[in-house]
């Protein structure tokens, strides 16, 4: 594999795991309906060692504001509470017969401008991060241009390609945010 092939291989990686992190933590905000994802992996110390909720209960929405976790094992259900309550600040888990109720508060309209804000500062942030990384392989582009690896003939295409990948990636980033936005606006 040449030179090129390579970096731009390495690159492909590090522009999807990067996306992959910005689609993580942008899932994480609640907008509207509950979103499981908040709640499945909530580390619960069950049997001695800390497990993900999913993995000793059902987790289910019951309403868009109400999730369900009903544990396997009726003892784990303090637990759960106990989890719940140190991993989410704005719920107060319930336990009712052999499950633990989540009721979520619905969006303000307070709430909304400040889950904005914070999915703007998140996509800025990201995006920062895309163009470090552009940078950094630019200048590596550049070098292996300046040793010979890169001929002077293909500097310019392979530049471009840089920036066409680089603007693929942001224009999936900005994607992202517009629905995140959208589901915020419209609660």
């Amino acid at each position: 594999m040449g030179v090129v092939e390579e970096l731009f291989k390495k690159l492909g990686k590090e522009y999807e795991e990067l996306l992959s992190r910005y689609k993580d933590e942008i899932a994480t905000l609640r907008v509207g309906a509950v979103d499981l994802e908040k709640v499945k992996n909530i580390e619960v110390d069950a049997y001695g060692t800390n497990m993900p909720v999913y993995q000793v209960a059902t987790v289910m929405s019951q309403s868009a504001l109400t999730i369900v976790i009903t544990p396997w094992d009726k003892k784990l259900l303090d637990k759960i509470a106990e989890a719940v309550t140190s991993a989410l600040k704005d719920v107060t888990p319930t336990i009712k017969g052999d499950a633990v109720y989540l009721n979520f508060p619905p969006l303000t309209e307070e709430k909304r401008k400040e889950y904005l804000k914070l999915i703007s500062k998140l996509g800025e942030h990201f995006r920062q991060q895309l163009r470090d990384i552009r940078n950094r392989y630019k200048r590596q582009i550049e070098e292996a241009n300046k040793s010979g690896e890169i001929p002077d003939s293909m500097i310019h295409k392979v530049l471009e390609k840089l920036d066409s990948l680089t603007r693929q990636f942001r224009e999936e980033i900005d994607k992202i945010y517009g629905n995140k936005e959208k589901q915020i606006l419209n609660g």
